[in-house]
């Protein structure tokens, strides 16, 4: 300590430096405070307009007339699409998402019957409000079916396709699953583009709409088909039957999900009948199967867009596989066992 501060403190004594001492610490208290009230406000603000794009969003996918082309960059590499959408004056929504590289391949949905069409598979029909393609299923739904689990945060204005956008992430309220970053279009509210992440911050695929065009009538290629739709197949398939009942426990399921479908499915062409059980989030899906005997199955663990988990049990084997971490994976088929 200095010869002057010394010298002060003999001559007016300590007591004078207290309160100085003091109001600065509470000055610093009171900025620490103010700065994280501000923060907790900025980020309710921000959830709050997520929220309300979001809404828009799917406000506009199940309710506009558009036509679009999207890219979708994978692991397995570079598909086109063409996305259709229409709804038709007798009230029927009409949805057709169809591959544009390698074998034809369309996907169909009529309100909540959907048809797959493929130039190397028999065509089958399920029940679905939704498509199975890279467009996420949980971007058509409310709002509610997501948030006990995610959090969407706007986090600014972009340009995507040469169109005002604005940007969205899509965060888990735990790090046990995918993050999504989304772009939605400022004037349509539709959307422009979705990246998927793991819980490490690693991309494992890209959307990126190529074209879009928006219309006030239906379009004409969708209301033909409406007039075409009795022709179209609609067999449940041949592999999947209904189950009604289950002698299979999951002993552990990530916090969220929950049972969506449940069937009786052959996987193979000739392999064994297995039990499939279907759960989803709002965001995410995955698919466990279970078969008794386990000779017919290879374990397996793999990591990317798609977990895949394969394990054997005493007398049965266990596989799961959907866009979840492999972590989850391994803890759900690790849990399933027999009902005692």
């Amino acid at each position: 300590m200095s010869r002057y501060i010394v010298g002060v403190i003999v001559a007016f004594g300590l007591n004078a430096f207290v309160p100085n001492i003091a109001q600065a610490l509470q000055g610093q208290t009171n900025s620490f405070i103010t700065e994280q009230i501000e923060q907790q406000q900025a980020l309710a603000r921000a959830s709050a307009e997520g929220e309300q794009w979001f809404k828009r969003m799917q406000e506009a996918l199940n309710s506009l007339n558009y036509r679009a082309s999207f890219i979708a960059m994978q692991p397995s590499g570079l598909q086109a699409y063409r996305w259709l959408h229409s709804v038709t004056p007798a009230g029927n929504h009409i949805e057709v998402i169809e591959g544009l590289n390698g074998p034809h391949n369309q996907a169909i949905r009529i309100n909540s019957q959907v048809t797959y069409l493929s130039s190397v598979s028999d065509a089958y029909s399920v029940l679905s409000n939704t498509l199975s393609s890279p467009i996420l299923s949980g971007l058509y739904g409310e709002y509610s079916a997501i948030s006990h689990a995610y959090n969407v945060v706007a986090v600014g204005g972009d340009r995507v396709v040469d169109r005002d956008a604005q940007h969205l992430r899509i965060i888990p309220h735990a790090r046990d699953r995918y993050l999504y970053s989304v772009w939605v279009d400022r004037e349509t509210g539709l959307l422009l583009g979705v990246n998927t992440y793991l819980p490490s911050g690693d991309i494992v695929e890209q959307v990126l709409l190529t074209s879009i065009h928006v219309q006030a009538e239906p379009l004409t290629e969708l209301e033909q088909l409406e007039q075409q739709w009795d022709n179209l197949p609609t067999n449940q398939g041949p592999v999947a039957t209904p189950a009604t009942a289950t002698k299979w426990q999951f002993g552990w399921l990530p916090p969220g999900f929950r049972l969506e479908r449940q069937q009786r499915v052959r996987v193979a062409m000739n392999g064994p009948v297995a039990e499939h059980f279907m759960f989803s989030d709002g965001m995410a899906k995955f698919s466990v199967y279970i078969s008794e005997g386990n000779d017919q199955v290879v374990p397996v663990q793999y990591e990317n867009l798609m977990s895949m988990v394969s394990v054997k049990h005493n007398n049965y084997a266990v596989t799961a596989v959907g866009k979840i971490p492999l972590k989850i994976a391994q803890q759900v088929t690790a849990a399933v066992r027999l009902t005692p």
